[in-house]
């Protein structure tokens, strides 16, 4: 299997304030954390509290991300590494505190393991606090389809959408998911539109519920426990991420 960053999809904003082509050997830890954080700066790297709650049956681990043949891989095994709390180890990766960002043109080329038999998620989190969330797509709740969720600011979840888990799907009915494609959000002080493979998707928005805070990108595939029973060591592979600020530059990135 091969990455191969091909394109530049639906970008049109000259250079990205960041870029990782995932074309080393080993995940770049000066941009990301092999595992979950709560927001902030506190980091956890394995078995993530909130993030293995009981309809989840993975257990996230750092070995279970890797980085070869231009790809990031989070690989899904079943096996149970704590006496049966968990019946499953698989991986998360998130940026770095500091690697945040408010706006933007968020754009990642990725493959799926069958999406009725995995819950794999690729989106951005609130930096400091949840809510915000948004999820540029998550696989597992719709027909097999990716769904885009909005968790706005407190009180306000939902607003502009049909509100989760009742999520907006995308990307047609037949399309072979498991194969390359490119998810994208252009995310403004006044809507969030969604692309897949460089295409405007019919996302309803609205200027109600729009994030207004830092928040940074993260990858991960978890397994429900109530319906999924996917094949040991299927993979989600992501051939690159790419972050674009408003009018080119760095300008949406904060330190916080």
């Amino acid at each position: 299997m091969s990455g191969g960053a091909s394109g530049t999809g639906t970008s049109g904003y000259g250079t990205p304030a960041f870029d990782d082509e995932f074309n080393g050997t080993s995940l770049d830890t000066t941009n990301w954390i092999a595992g979950r954080r709560e927001g902030g700066t506190s980091v956890c790297t394995i078995d993530c509290g909130g993030y293995n709650p009981s309809y989840e049956s993975e257990l996230f681990e750092p070995s279970a991300v890797t980085e070869s043949n231009g790809a990031l891989n989070i690989t899904a095994t079943k096996q149970s590494p704590d006496g049966g709390k968990h019946s499953w180890t698989s991986g998360a990766v998130e940026a770095k505190p500091g690697k945040n960002y408010i706006y933007g043109y968020f754009e990642a080329r990725v493959k799926v393991p069958a999406p009725t038999q995995a819950w794999t998620a690729y989106w951005l989190n609130g930096a400091d606090t949840w809510p915000p969330e948004l999820d540029i797509f998550e696989f597992h709740f719709y027909k097999g389809q990716p769904t885009f969720n909005n968790d706005g600011p407190p009180g306000t979840q939902g607003a502009n959408l049909s509100g989760w888990p009742n999520a907006e799907a995308y990307g047609g009915t037949s399309t072979d998911f498991t194969q390359w494609h490119t998810y994208g959000l252009l995310w403004t002080s006044s809507s969030l539109k969604v692309y897949f493979d460089g295409v405007l998707q019919n996302i309803d928005t609205s200027d109600t519920g729009i994030p207004t805070t830092s928040m940074y990108p993260l990858f991960d595939y978890a397994i429900d426990s109530s319906s999924a029973n996917p094949p040991s060591g299927t993979q989600m592979n992501v051939d690159y991420l790419r972050i674009w600020c408003p009018g080119g530059g760095t300008g949406c990135t904060t330190s916080k």
